[in-house]
């Protein structure tokens, strides 16, 4: 645009030089107004370019940010799933301390209360165990050894009654 610019003030200026003095006016006044509008177009053009440059520019930055921002995204939801499993373990591993904690002082009671009949059997050798409702594991033990010893009494008396049987035969 700038070399058409140059081209018509030479073309305008060779012509003022042919025309008479009384037409020069209106010839430079044209002129003028054509200068006019071509330097108008020019800085039009010019700005329009820096436009589309900057556009292309703001595009590119815009593309980058976009594909950050889904990096980012994908990695937020790969650390949220990582932090759920971390949060169930830990959870789990909670649950599995609170446990150890409840079994540990279940045992040390066992110890204590274990410690301290073997104190109140030791001091009153002659007392008489007596079992409770609260017993009832205790009671189980010794009803099965009452009933080992019953089923041993029936062999016994299952073999002696052959014996005599035999016995009666002959």
């Amino acid at each position: 645009m700038d070399v058409v610019l140059e081209a018509f003030r030479e073309c305008v200026s060779e012509y003022t030089e042919t025309i008479p003095t009384s037409a020069k006016h209106a010839a430079e006044s044209f002129s003028r107004r054509v200068e006019a509008e071509l330097t108008e177009m020019i800085t039009m053009t010019k700005e329009l370019n820096y436009m589309e440059r900057e556009k292309r520019k703001v595009n590119i930055a815009i593309n980058r940010k976009r594909t950050r921002l889904l990096e980012v995204k994908n990695e937020l939801i790969r650390k949220k799933a990582e932090l759920r499993k971390l949060q169930k373990e830990s959870d789990q591993l909670t649950e599995r301390e609170t446990h150890l904690h409840k079994g540990t002082a279940l045992l040390t009671d066992l110890k204590a209360l274990q410690t301290k009949y073997l104190q109140h059997r030791t001091s009153h050798p002659q007392e008489r165990e007596v079992y409770g409702a609260s017993s009832l594991p205790s009671l189980l033990l010794a009803s099965r050894t009452v009933l080992g010893a019953e089923g041993q009494l029936k062999n016994i008396n299952n073999n002696l009654q052959q014996a005599l049987n035999q016995s009666n035969v002959k």
